[in-house]
């Protein structure tokens, strides 16, 4: 019987969900997160009237609060998506574009390209360690 792969299957469903938020985010929330609310006027037992300005703590209006601006940082998260998911498939096809036509012109035994592409490879896996120096 095969087992199942279980990073697989969350991995997957990790991304339908981050596919979801970044179609749909209007499921989510109701707020724009481009709509600007510097003040906030309530009412106190009282009666008399209660004026907050901007940044707004977590509450039901804002799960998440909202910047210095008065703009939901949740609504802004789910809105980002978008741009996240399209700067990282821009990236990746990016490099696609310039690693192929490399590893191609390397693999029939052109010099510059080697070279290229060993100078890469010790730069790339010197940045964890670099990363790790700085930690």
């Amino acid at each position: 019987m095969k087992r199942l792969n279980t990073p697989l299957i969350i991995g997957c469903i990790i991304l339908i969900l981050i596919l979801i938020v970044m179609l749909f985010p209007n499921l989510l929330t109701d707020k724009s997160p481009y709509n600007l609310q510097r003040l906030i006027f309530s009412y106190d037992e009282t009666g008399s009237l209660i004026v907050d300005r901007a940044p707004f703590a977590p509450s039901g209006e804002f799960i998440l609060g909202s910047d210095d601006m008065g703009r939901d940082i949740y609504s802004y998260i789910l809105f980002g998506t978008r741009l996240t998911v399209l700067l990282g498939l821009l990236v990746a096809l990016g490099s696609f574009a310039i690693a192929v036509p490399l590893a191609i012109s390397a693999g029939f035994g052109h010099k510059v390209s080697k070279f290229i592409i060993k100078k890469l490879n010790i730069v790339f896996s010197a940045i964890p360690a670099v990363i790790f120096s700085f930690i």
